[in-house]
């Protein structure tokens, strides 16, 4: 025959074997001293296993693993957005605002001192092409019409995040 487990042993006191193997499992346990033994423990601590009564946690239990499991997980998010290194993004920056001021310059160091009569003729004209422009929006009832709801639905999409993010935090909390 072959050797018996512990673990078979426990699984005979669960009641997972089937009937023709728990036979022969216990014929053997009454011919083998030592495995009587060790089956008659099992026996005992699956008994003193089943008076005991269970643990419930308390209710905050929950809340409590969670609001400790998000301390740990910030400081990871934190460190994962600032994977790029600000010095970089800095230089790009510095880069392009130096440039802008280098062009500014360069346009107003080439500009004329006074402006010529032709320049000053075309511009006549160009600012009262544009005051008619301006005028004609201004006046214009159905843009300022258009303008009010865009503003309307965009306050009423900025109140809707608000109260949902408040909400939220209070659930939370």
């Amino acid at each position: 025959m072959n050797r018996i487990t512990e673990e078979k042993l426990w699984d005979l006191a669960d009641g997972l074997i089937s009937e023709p193997e728990a036979g022969e499992l216990i014929r053997s346990i009454s011919l083998d001293p030592k495995l009587k033994q060790k089956f008659e423990e099992i026996k005992a601590i699956k008994i003193s296993l089943a008076s005991m009564e269970l643990e419930v946690p308390s209710s905050s239990f929950t809340a409590n693993v969670m609001a400790k499991w998000r301390a740990e997980i910030a400081p990871q998010q934190s460190a994962l957005k600032t994977l790029v290194n600000r010095k970089i993004i800095y230089g790009v920056a510095a880069i392009f605002i130096v440039s802008i001021i280098g062009l500014l310059f360069l346009v107003i160091g080439n500009a004329p001192a006074e402006p010529s009569a032709q320049y000053l003729a075309a511009s006549n004209q160009v600012q009262n092409v544009v005051n008619s422009q301006v005028d004609s929006l201004i006046s214009n009832r159905n843009l300022w019409f258009a303008f009010l709801i865009v503003d309307a639905v965009l306050l009423l999409v900025f109140v809707d995040k608000l109260l949902s993010r408040n909400l939220q935090h209070k659930n939370v909390a």
